[in-house]
Formats: C-alpha cells, sequence, structure tokens
C-alpha cells in the first residue's frame, strides 16, 4: 500500500537515457502539487508548480533537492529558459497575462526582472539569441527583443489558427496550432515561419499535421531538421 501511495503523489522523475534503447529509471523528486512545465541545464532543473517556478539541485541525479522558488503573480501557463534567465507566462489572476522576466544566477534566490503585458494567453514560449517568440492564443507569434526592453514587441505575424506551441530553430520558428476546417472539424498544423528579420517575420508555408485531434497539442520540438509534434493520446 505505501509503495502504490508513493507512485500516486505529484513528483518529477528523472531518467537515464546513455542508453536510448533501455531508458533507465534514476530517481523521482515528490512534488506538494501538480507539475506543469520543466526545463533543465547543467545541475539544475526548474519546474511549473502552480503559481511557483520550484528550482531543484541534479547536480547528483540519485538525490535531487528543492534548493529555490519563485512566486509568480498568477498561474504559470509555459516556461523557457536560456541561460541564467527563466521566461515565464502568467494567467489572468492579477493584472491580465504577462510574461516574467527571472534572474536565476543563484538558484537559492531567484529575483524577478522584468515583465511585457498582453492582451491575451500565451500557450508557449522560445527563446532565440536575444529574442523570445510567444505563441499567443488568438493565431499570432509575437517577437520581443530582450536587449531593447522585454516590454517592446518588434515583430508580429498572424496564422489564422489558434496559435498552441513554438519551437525556433536558426532563421526559422514552427508554430503549431489548431483551426476548424471547411468541414467543420478539428484539425492541427504547423507553420513555418522566416524569423531572420525578427521584425518582420514571414509565414512561408505549412502542413496539416492531424485530424480531428480536438485541436489540442502537447508540445512542438526541432532537431537536425525534423519537427517532433506531440499529438497527445494520438502520440508523436
Amino acid at each position: 500500500r505505501d509503495e502504490a501511495e508513493r507512485w500516486q503523489r505529484d513528483s518529477v522523475t528523472i531518467v537515464d537515457v546513455s542508453d536510448p534503447v533501455n531508458p533507465r529509471w534514476v530517481s523521482k523528486f515528490d512534488t506538494s502539487g501538480s507539475v506543469g512545465e520543466i526545463a533543465a541545464s547543467g545541475t539544475h532543473a526548474y519546474l511549473v508548480e502552480g503559481g511557483n517556478l520550484q528550482v531543484l539541485d541534479v547536480s547528483n541525479p540519485d538525490d535531487p533537492r528543492r534548493v529555490g522558488h519563485f512566486t509568480s503573480v498568477g498561474q504559470i501557463g509555459t516556461i523557457a529558459l536560456s541561460g541564467d534567465t527563466v521566461y515565464i507566462s502568467t494567467g489572468t489572476w492579477f493584472g491580465g497575462p504577462r510574461l516574467e522576466v527571472v534572474d536565476v544566477s543563484q538558484p537559492a534566490s531567484p529575483q524577478r526582472v522584468g515583465s511585457y503585458h498582453y492582451q491575451s494567453d500565451t500557450e508557449s514560449v522560445a527563446v532565440s539569441g536575444s529574442y523570445i517568440f510567444l505563441a499567443v492564443g488568438e493565431s499570432e507569434l509575437r517577437v520581443i527583443d530582450v536587449k531593447r526592453s522585454v516590454t517592446q514587441r518588434i515583430g508580429l505575424v498572424s496564422t489564422g489558427g489558434g496559435a498552441q506551441k513554438v519551437a525556433v530553430s536558426g532563421n526559422y520558428a514552427y508554430l503549431g496550432e489548431s483551426y476548424v476546417s471547411e468541414r467543420g472539424q478539428w484539425q492541427t498544423r504547423l507553420a513555418v515561419i522566416d524569423v531572420s528579420n525578427p521584425s518582420a517575420p514571414i509565414q512561408l508555408g505549412g502542413i496539416v499535421t492531424g485530424d480531428s485531434l480536438g485541436g489540442s497539442l502537447g508540445g512542438v520540438a526541432v532537431s537536425r531538421g525534423h519537427v517532433y509534434i506531440a499529438a497527445r493520446r494520438f502520440g508523436l
């Protein structure tokens, strides 16, 4: 019974994938609430737990430990990590949706260093260099130049669908979105956007990736010329 209850708790699991054919369970860290998105770099992992960003020390994968946390002004939706900075999109609890910029160079005491307010919830955040890419639910990809001001949008492109997930590689952004087809069915598609000029992104093309998926994508990732799309219960 104790073992069953232990595995029913909300948690973060660490898996050794050095042998891709035989992934090996290493450890898990129990949390007090439901875990949302997670990002990791070096010896630290950053995970969403309600309105909090939890910081874990994973230098010893067999024994992960919480070393710090950051409390957001709203419910955290999605995060992106770049160097010592975590970009957090929040819901609409206080002051409307916003992007919070958090310095995690001191893992024990993350600090907010900037924020950007917008009108609609952001479904996904990606970072490339000094640019932040926001997939906004009202069918937009927004571009922010962090070097100028995190409050200033420099680029915008509307794709016509419900933007859900975004990934960026090189001069291209890949936007997973949902829309209702002419037959009245929910479909998902991948839009390819040229962001070589971040102030003037251009949609180049797209491909329908699924039918009758309930308009829901779990994630989009890009690596070595291929895009990987998580279609929730329909697989990869």
